[in-house]
């Protein structure tokens, strides 16, 4: 549902899912704006208590290498989310 809300406000060139070799450092939501160099690193869970973006910013080194003239913007998803 996210996803597709994020393809819908065409504000990034590719929507995806990230994960590395033995499915290690799972992202749910990679979203990449490569005009505005962003990229938005999303975690998914029902309740908004289970977010925890310190884990997601370690999950997202990799990424952070691979793009690294690219500003990384963390955010989380929850069921609260859905109306928005």
């Amino acid at each position: 549902m996210f996803i597709e809300q994020l393809i819908a406000s065409h504000e990034f060139t590719q929507i995806g899912r990230y994960w590395e070799k033995n499915n290690q450092n799972e992202i749910d939501i990679v979203a990449v704006n490569e005009s505005d160099k962003t990229i938005l690193v999303a975690e998914v869970k029902r309740q908004v208590s289970k977010i925890n973006l310190n884990l997601l910013d370690k999950k997202a080194q990799k990424i952070r290498q691979q793009y690294p003239d690219y500003e990384i913007k963390l955010q989380g998803f929850s069921l609260l989310d859905l109306d928005a």
